[in-house]
């Protein structure tokens, strides 16, 4: 099985993929257009992934450099904190973080998109500091998007380049492993399965 060719997100060179979706098929072209604003507005709301996403989903905040959680459309430049288990109060140096590097918008008259990239980063405050804050490494990325097509509204995500981060103190190097390698095989596709029949989904 190879990784889908589609345009905005990067190429496959090494490591691991997916490409995760949802669709929902509607009855006319009015219906459709309020729906995908609907869902362009789930979208846009990060900090509230997770209340889409439902039982088991991962925690999303969007913040600034300054690493303050942010209320707005998410931005080139803004980062994304992740908690992997938000039922349990992590330290902040355990939390996993993605800078976005990318979005992009497509308005035509017979179709529309909105492309959000991120990429592993470091912790936005700590500028001397180079280590990768994820369980992957910084060639990997993560691409959300939204498109509308007819009467067809699909949900993606498209993980490119996944491998473990080593770039880390010798005391993260095992969990990183650990967590990374579990990542490549399932959680990240069930994380975005449910991040993207939420989006689409929710009633």
């Amino acid at each position: 099985m190879k990784a889908k060719e589609i345009s905005g997100v990067p190429r496959q060179k090494r490591g691991g993929f997916h490409d995760t979706e949802s669709i929902l098929q509607l009855q006319s072209p009015q219906e459709t257009d309020e729906k995908f604003k609907i869902v362009k507005r789930r979208l846009l709301a990060v900090n509230q992934w997770q209340y889409y996403a439902g039982d088991g989903s991962a925690e999303f905040k969007l913040c600034n450099q300054n690493a303050e959680i942010i209320e707005s459309s998410p931005k080139i430049g803004n980062y994304i904190r992740i908690n992997l288990s938000p039922s349990y109060a992590e330290k902040e140096d355990e939390y996993h973080w993605v800078i976005i590097t990318d979005v992009i918008e497509v308005n035509t008259e017979k179709y529309q998109k909105v492309l959000i990239e991120c990429r592993p980063s470091k912790h936005p405050q700590n500028a001397r500091n180079a280590e990768i804050e994820h369980f992957f490494s910084a060639l990997a990325s993560t691409t959300f998007i939204i498109d509308k097509e007819k009467n067809t509204i699909r949900t993606s995500v498209h993980g490119r380049n996944e491998t473990p981060n080593f770039n880390t103190s010798f005391a993260k190097k095992v969990k990183q492993i650990l967590i990374g390698s579990r990542a490549i095989l399932k959680m990240s596709k069930n994380q975005w399965q449910l991040l993207c029949d939420g989006l689409l989904k929710y009633d």
